[in-house]
């Protein structure tokens, strides 16, 4: 016959109480108008380690009312495990404030094979796993989180995302001031007419930096901003004509792809950075293969991991109820001078 495992039975005989003691003991539940001394909970808590007796997870939760979960959704083909990926120390802080927190994070990837991922892409809600959301990654149309609030299931995102009628909450890298610590310290050197490019969508991530990088010049006689056309990542000739056209002096990039790409056509030109064009990027990774071992870019440095741990912490106060409206928290950026940028 094989070993029997202890029954929570079995640790009330031990104990000397009931089976709905055992439970209410080991399952941590404090909304009970049962009285139980805190001698009898030492007891049941050494009758049940003695038996080595450990419960059921699930019927825990189950009496507690929560899972314990929190769901993450990523929009996008796959969730971002590699460590160049914009949302990688992002995943690694949301990790580990969920451990701190006593939960655990439940990855929602049926459906990622989908031409366009959706919440409800089997028929229901798939986040309902799980206490609440963490949501993240390019949002084509605001509709499936319009529809997440109208059924009343709590989830925060990670990016600042606008879903008209409502008021959802949000977790973001402080994008405006990025944008604007980064207009401020060109415009300090004595730059005045600066360049913006961007290498992807007009996000509110790329907005964001561009009211920035306006705030920053709107304080500095002289000063304009020139939006660049995205055609000068990928065509040296335009990226020439821009110049020569705008006659900025300093050029602002949105990331780190429109970084390298600018200083690849710029390269091409054989103009030189910063004694011909200062360049600054407005999103960083210092971990990332980079092809410029002499440049040392002058940048913004995004808090990514605290944004996650950020986003579990409003998660949990929503789902405690210590919270009321809308929560929009941005995460101070840290700017670093490297040798991209000099004096105009």
């Amino acid at each position: 016959m094989g070993h029997r495992h202890p029954t929570q039975a079995d640790v009330a005989r031990l104990a000397g109480v009931s089976s709905a003691t055992v439970s209410i003991v080991l399952s941590g539940r404090t909304d009970t108008t049962i009285r139980i001394s805190p001698e009898t909970r030492a007891r049941v808590v050494q009758a049940a380690e003695s038996l080595g007796f450990m419960p059921n997870p699930a019927a825990q939760m189950l009496a507690q009312g929560r899972s314990r979960l929190i769901a993450l959704f990523y929009f996008g083909d796959t969730f971002p495990y590699e460590r160049e990926h914009q949302f990688y120390l992002s995943l690694l802080g949301i990790e580990r404030e969920a451990s701190r927190q006593d939960y655990n994070v439940l990855l929602i990837t049926r459906g990622q094979s989908a031409e366009k991922r959706s919440i409800y892409a089997a028929g229901g809600n798939m986040l309902r796993l799980a206490d609440g959301a963490i949501l993240m990654g390019p949002l084509e149309s605001p509709d499936e989180l319009a529809r997440l609030v109208e059924d009343g299931y709590p989830f925060i995102y990670i990016g600042r995302r606008q879903v008209p009628g409502y008021e959802i909450d949000w977790v973001v890298s402080d994008y405006i001031q990025a944008g604007y610590e980064g207009a401020r310290h060109v415009l300090g050197l004595g730059h005045r007419r600066l360049g913006f490019v961007w290498n992807d969508s007009r996000t509110e991530e790329v907005r964001d930096r561009q009211r920035g990088i306006e705030r920053a010049a709107a304080e500095v006689a002289g000063a304009e901003l020139v939006a660049m056309p995205q055609g000068i990542l990928t065509d040296a000739g335009q990226m020439e004509r821009a110049l020569r056209e705008s006659g900025i002096s300093a050029l602002l990039c949105a990331g780190q792809a429109s970084v390298r790409a600018s200083l690849t056509r710029l390269d091409e030109l054989g103009v030189r950075v910063p004694a011909d064009l200062s360049v600054v990027a407005l999103s960083f990774d210092e971990g990332r293969q980079w092809p410029w071992p002499a440049l040392r870019p002058t940048h913004v440095r995004h808090p990514e991991s605290l944004v996650g741990e950020r986003a579990v912490q409003a998660l949990i106060a929503r789902l405690d109820g210590t919270v009321e409206g809308p929560q929009h928290w941005r995460i101070p950026c840290e700017f670093v001078i490297g040798n991209s940028t000099a004096p105009r």
